[in-house]
């Protein structure tokens, strides 16, 4: 049933404040970070609208909401285990930063709640059953970008005490299901990560670079099960074909700067962009050997490929990567 405001205020007590006028009353939400005005009907109290006097509230396609640099949008999850943790157990990384801008997760803000009416098929939600992702500092240019560098940080760093759990936020998507590893393999793997650097202690994030790939992180894990997900996560690799080649580049600027050819420097180059995709696949892996070893010899274990070598776990991932791309994909990989 829809909720009228004694409810809504109710619910987010000890969040904001409010002064009350006659036919409106204005909040000041800790959440949010700023003011907005809410109209309403004396007599009817369902009658309400926090659009009329907010010109820089915008909702988007019905899961989220943008309020000048404040923007916030549904964390849906399809794991009915996960809904029964406990809300301490759900997040261990409730508030941080990327760079500038501040993330949050918890239940939707009344800011959120008293928009909430305007989004068809959601304004029945149950609020306490919801998390929202918040991210304060962005523009409208920007907030996507944002929210998949957020999305990706979470499953980057957070770990559940189950395993399979599926938030999702608009286009950009994760899914949490890293590997099938023991589960005391998976608790090393995480805090090793958090390890890294001291960003996960004290929850303020370096910017990230590269949204789109992460976007396409995010996307493949959302489809984790179905074989279109190995095409998302082979075009995060695509991404970095020409990017891991940095040193490559940086030694024929060099070159020219000491010999001016330019002749010599475009033939350069252009090799570099027609190398064969196979062989750019193997210079990646070959860049980042170090990290994914243990990838290889998890396939090694599994029948994957026949020997503990990168070279051949480069042309298996080719291999099947044409496989999806022709329709003729085996089940091994």
């Amino acid at each position: 049933m829809e909720m009228n405001l004694e409810e809504i205020l109710s619910f987010h007590k000890g969040e904001m404040s409010t002064s009350f006028k006659e036919g409106f009353f204005v909040v000041e939400e800790m959440r949010v970070g700023k003011k907005y005005r809410v109209d309403y009907n004396e007599v009817n109290t369902c009658e309400y609208d926090v659009f009329k006097n907010n010109k820089k509230l915008k909702y988007h396609e019905r899961l989220g909401i943008c309020f000048g640099d404040y923007s916030e949008f549904l964390i849906n999850y399809d794991d009915s285990l996960f809904l029964q943790l406990s809300d301490i157990d759900k997040f261990v990384m409730k508030q941080f930063k990327i760079g500038s801008v501040s993330v949050e997760i918890g239940h939707p803000s009344l800011l959120f709640d008293l928009s909430s009416k305007c989004f068809d098929g959601d304004k029945y939600y149950e609020k306490d059953d919801w998390w929202t992702i918040s991210l304060k500092g962005i523009t409208s240019d920007n907030y996507e970008e944002y929210l998949a560098k957020a999305l990706f940080l979470l499953k980057y760093y957070n770990e559940s005490p189950i395993y399979g759990w599926n938030p999702n936020c608009c286009y950009f998507s994760g899914y949490y299901d890293a590997t099938d590893l023991p589960e005391e393999d998976i608790e090393k793997l995480v805090t090793n990560r958090r390890a890294e650097t001291n960003d996960f202690e004290c929850m303020e994030f370096k910017d990230l670079q590269h949204f789109e790939a992460l976007s396409f992180y995010n996307e493949a894990f959302y489809l984790y099960g179905h074989e279109i997900s190995f095409h998302y996560f082979y075009k995060v690799l695509e991404y970095f074909f020409l990017i891991c080649r940095e040193d490559t580049f940086k030694t024929y600027i060099n070159d020219y700067n000491s010999r001016h050819n330019m002749a010599e420097f475009i033939k350069s180059v252009t090799d570099v962009y027609k190398q064969a995709e196979e062989i750019q696949l193997e210079n990646l892996l070959n860049s980042i050997k170090q990290q994914i070893n243990w990838l290889v010899v998890d396939a090694k274990n599994k029948g994957v490929i026949s020997n503990v070598d990168m070279s051949e776990f480069s042309k298996t991932l080719y291999m099947y990567r044409n496989a999806i791309v022709h329709g003729k994909s085996g089940a091994r990989i």
